[in-house]
């Protein structure tokens, strides 16, 4: 339970911090309009979790490429 608890804590300050940035993009037509900044975060640290716990030992430009074939396309406007 302590650790759902900080793991929301730290969602929620994720949030507030990115949530001006997110706007910006989003206006910019970067981001996609149809996604919230809530989800989003929770996805991307689920994604950083993920990516930490089962490190698959990819170098940078592996795990780039990785990044921008699965997860851009996500959160990116077409």
């Amino acid at each position: 339970a302590a650790v759902a608890h900080g793991a929301e804590y730290v969602l929620d300050v994720c949030c507030d911090y990115v949530r001006p940035h997110f706007e910006v993009a989003q206006r910019r037509g970067v981001l996609r309009p149809d996604i919230d900044v809530e989800g989003t975060v929770e996805f991307l640290f689920r994604m950083i979790t993920s990516l930490i716990v089962m490190d698959r030992d990819r170098d940078a430009a592996e795990l780039r490429r990785f990044l921008r074939t699965y997860v851009v396309p996500v959160i990116a406007a077409p």
